[in-house]
């Protein structure tokens, strides 16, 4: 997104009483050259209290982040999701990524420290993990371990769909039709709680799809309240409210 639109959304997403901004979307952050400027024009410009990041840290390189950390990052967690190289291989991604993103986020901590004491803001910084399987926990315990120490937190998140859906090495049913379903509970918060905006201002209602189907807006034409509160996001929300979404966007995810 050019940084003149961004400049306007995120300028009318603070003026409508947003506090909380998450610089990614179904993406990478740190792949965008522009993120550290967009961190500081949201923190020191606009003056949201919070931005956080997300990042597979791959691309988190000390560089980028030591400029982020210095444009004002209130957090950035870490999705640590492969207990090993072999699993990551799986997931049809270099099987060499796996050593430099424990590097990264080993080296994120000493980062964020010596920013810390030279300028007096801190980056909390944390990781997340899916349960892939029942084995998952077990299987990413050593890896844990290693990160433990540059880490303020790490939590567990439910994966859902199904098991077989996940990356080798978790354990998955040999068998969809063995597989285990964690269907995404109805109503879905996200729809009231989160806006998702894409790099092309479509306001989207779904979290963990981009797809045109949950457009409910474009910001460069409409402010982002009339978007908010348009006439589809309203239909869809008083859908899941009722628990019917059959004939809605959402009547395809995660198999409903």
């Amino acid at each position: 997104m050019e940084p003149s639109l961004f400049r306007r959304i995120a300028a009318d997403l603070r003026a409508s009483g947003v506090e909380r901004l998450g610089l990614f979307y179904m993406n990478e952050p740190f792949l965008d050259d522009g993120l550290a400027q967009s961190i500081r024009i949201a923190k020191a410009e606009l003056g949201f209290p919070y931005v956080f990041l997300t990042s597979n840290g791959l691309a988190a390189t000390q560089e980028k982040l030591r400029e982020c950390f210095e444009a004002g990052l209130d957090s950035l967690k870490f999705a640590l999701n492969f207990s090993a190289p072999e699993q990551m291989a799986s997931a049809q991604a270099s099987a060499h990524a796996h050593a430099s993103i424990v590097a990264h986020v080993q080296g994120a901590r000493a980062i964020r420290d010596e920013v810390a004491a030279r300028t007096g803001h801190y980056c909390r910084l944390s990781g997340s993990s899916l349960e892939y399987g029942h084995d998952q926990r077990e299987t990413m315990a050593p890896l844990l371990a290693r990160l433990a120490r540059a880490l303020d937190e790490h939590y567990w998140l439910p994966l859902f769909g199904r098991d077989d859906w996940a990356p080798g090495a978790a354990s998955a049913p040999a068998s969809a039709s063995r597989a285990r379903l964690l269907p995404k509970p109805v109503p879905c918060w996200t729809l009231f709680t989160e806006a998702h905006v894409r790099a092309d201002a479509e306001l989207s209602a779904c979290g963990l799809d981009a797809s045109a189907r949950f457009a409910m807006g474009n910001l460069r034409d409409l402010p982002f309240v009339r978007a908010w509160h348009s006439p589809a996001f309203q239909a869809l929300r008083a859908a899941h409210l009722g628990g019917e979404l059959a004939g809605s966007v959402c009547a395809r995810c995660l198999d409903y």
